[in-house]
């Protein structure tokens, strides 16, 4: 299996291109003060392939996962029920 790099936002100027192992650690691989060289990187590592959807959405359903020690939909959702609606949605979609 090919190990799928994402970028995520880790501070408020900081982009950082990495991917999450089989067990949920995210592993960085390069920060970077854009968004768009992050971009750029991660489409660089995935062979110049976009990530797919299903895929981003399983590497976030594993962080949320290991955020919550667990818990599927955590409490952060709950205050929001639109937000853990179209979470719900996407996650089955992505399986």
């Amino acid at each position: 299996m090919m190990t799928a790099y994402v970028y995520i936002k880790s501070e408020p100027q900081l982009w950082t291109v990495g991917f999450y192992r089989p067990d949920g650690k995210w592993e960085p691989e390069s920060d970077h003060a854009k968004q768009s060289d992050a971009a750029e990187r991660t489409a660089w590592l995935n062979d110049g392939l976009p990530i797919s959807v299903a895929a981003l959405l399983t590497a976030c359903k594993t962080a949320v996962s290991q955020i919550t020690g667990g818990s599927e939909y955590p409490e952060f959702f709950e205050d929001n029920e639109e937000t853990l609606v179209i979470l719900k949605r996407a996650i089955s979609r992505a399986e």
